[in-house]
């Protein structure tokens, strides 16, 4: 039965027994299961379980043969390890150690790349992340695995003459949706056309939004699991441009506008939170960012902007969010007093 190789070896751990023949029948186990009739999910499930378990025992024992173990688990089994299986301490320091003057070297490049300083923070702060500290806190092996393929995949690329547009098909191919990266995309869109009409705008932005529908959706890889790809927040992103030019703004004085005791980024998570509850029903995000900026004004803004509630609304912070919490939480007290009392 799937299992059994892995009981044998953790008691040979545990024994302190040769290990040599629980590895290799564990081995052999994994090639018969991959070969098997099992389905997709059931292979996902089955490889993840041998990782948890194998994970755990390394924790425990620190056996070098078990990180050479998981490197064979990483190296023909890692499309079947979707999951969040904690990356024990003695496996981190070992990939930190054997990459971290790769990631050094990077950094270098892309300090000295000339590149758009919001481009190069961003980039390196994400190296800086794997490279910063003998281990790194509460890490997954999904998301270790992406930063060991996009060092891997910018070293050879910068060896070749990585250039600015060779680097955004890169971080689009490898799924970035890393927000600090989406916020300059969205700066980068609109510094370009910040001098052109409204027609060539249009234009511009509906020739983009054709090209990034086209390209198919990304899905072995990702940097940030729970959140959209990519290609999902840029044709988002491009598709509200293109409805704001499509659209004749209204004109709402700011005297007549209700106050709201909220910051933008505050009123943009409260709004997120409407949305994902189905508190609205069918709406378009870009009607709802528009309407709240028309009839609405925080506590610093009597002029929203749609754009900037989008913005926060794909990019909200624990602070703000914390916030929103203490309110809801008041919110619901209240509630339980005035309605349900005794």
């Amino acid at each position: 039965m799937p299992g059994d190789e892995l009981e044998h070896l953790r008691l040979a751990v545990e024994t302190n027994s040769q290990l040599d023949p629980s590895l290799i029948a564990l081995q052999q186990q994994w090639r018969s299961m991959m070969f098997s009739d099992s389905s997709l999910a059931t292979l996902q499930r089955y490889f993840q379980y041998q990782l948890a378990v194998i994970s755990k025992t390394l924790a425990e024992c620190g056996k070098t043969a078990l990180l050479e173990l998981i490197d064979h688990l990483w190296a023909y089994y890692g499309d079947y390890l979707t999951g969040a299986v904690i990356v024990p301490p003695a496996y981190q320091a070992r990939w930190l150690g054997n990459n971290r003057s790769q990631i050094e070297t990077l950094i270098g490049y892309i300090s000295r790349s000339g590149w758009d300083l919001c481009l190069r923070r961003c980039l390196c702060d994400h190296l800086r992340g794997g490279a910063g500290s003998d281990t790194l806190p509460h890490v997954t092996y999904t998301a270790l695995r992406y930063l060991d393929l996009l060092v891997r995949r910018l070293s050879v690329a910068f060896d070749q003459g990585l250039t600015e547009i060779g680097l955004h098909l890169l971080l689009g191919e490898m799924n970035f949706n890393n927000l600090s990266y989406f916020a300059y995309l969205q700066r980068a869109y609109r510094s370009k056309t910040a001098n052109w009409t409204d027609p060539e705008k249009l234009d511009y932005y509906t020739g983009e939004l054709k090209q990034w529908r086209e390209q198919p959706e990304q899905s072995r890889w990702i940097y940030h699991p729970d959140w959209p790809s990519l290609r999902t927040m840029l044709i988002h992103f491009l598709a509200e441009e293109i409805h704001f030019l499509q659209s004749s703004p209204l004109n709402v004085d700011a005297t007549t506008k209700i106050p709201l005791n909220l910051s933008a980024a505050q009123l943009a998570c409260l709004l997120r939170m409407l949305v994902e509850e189905d508190c609205f029903g069918e709406i378009n995000l870009q009607e709802l960012f528009k309407h709240f900026a028309r009839y609405f004004r925080t506590k610093r803004q009597n002029n929203l902007s749609h754009q900037s509630l989008s913005k926060e609304y794909y990019s909200i912070s624990q602070v703000s969010a914390a916030v929103l919490r203490d309110k809801l939480l008041k919110m619901a007290a209240r509630i339980t007093r005035n309605f349900f009392p005794g």
